[in-house]
């Protein structure tokens, strides 16, 4: 059977999407998360980004994939994960669980060097669908020494260009989570 070019286009950005399991927010996306770059969920405390996050991981494993977190915030249980399992009545919880691999990073440097790291997990394992990081920003956030905040920006560059650099190259669903903060300053003097 012949195949135009459109059906392998189509085929191809299918291919490149990850069900999120919500249809309003496949529409929104497109299709589901780009397994060819970074989608970012970024909102207030509480709003879901974690619990988006989970829900992704635990669909890969149980396609038979790896999904790898790093957890920034220290707010990653395995009892939340378990109970999205549950509430999916999926078989074979604990295949699911060793298919998650999360990672505390403590600080920015963690973060880093963890990240430095992926392409030989990627080799390693080979079937990673999915690498989620919750919080990107945590570990950079409440940095006080000015010179170490000038920095933030690059160091934030580097990570993005490596997560990039493996979603597009080796079609792994990139996820990060950013929590929306406000800080209002006045700046007004009282005279």
């Amino acid at each position: 059977k012949m195949t135009s070019m459109l059906d392998l286009l189509n085929a191809s950005v299918n291919n490149c999407r990850l069900d999120t399991g919500s249809k309003q927010l496949n529409n929104l996306l497109s299709g589901g998360i780009s397994r060819c770059s970074i989608t970012e969920f970024a909102g207030q405390a509480g709003s879901g980004k974690t619990q988006i996050i989970l829900q992704l991981a635990v669909k890969l494993a149980a396609d038979g994939l790896f999904a790898v977190i790093l957890d920034t915030e220290g707010k990653i249980c395995t009892e939340r994960i378990l109970e999205i399992i549950h509430s999916a009545g999926l078989d074979s919880p604990n295949d699911i669980m060793d298919k998650i691999l999360i990672r505390k990073c403590t600080d920015r440097s963690d973060l880093m060097a963890t990240i430095q790291l992926f392409s030989n997990l990627v080799k390693i394992k080979g079937n990673i669908g999915g690498i989620f990081i919750d919080s990107i920003a945590h570990p950079f956030r409440f940095i006080q020494d000015i010179d170490i905040r000038r920095k933030n920006g690059g160091h934030l560059y580097r990570i993005c260009e490596t997560l990039n650099h493996l979603a597009y190259h080796e079609h792994i669903a990139v996820v990060v989570t950013n929590q929306v903060t406000l800080k209002i300053e006045d700046n007004s003097e009282n005279s």
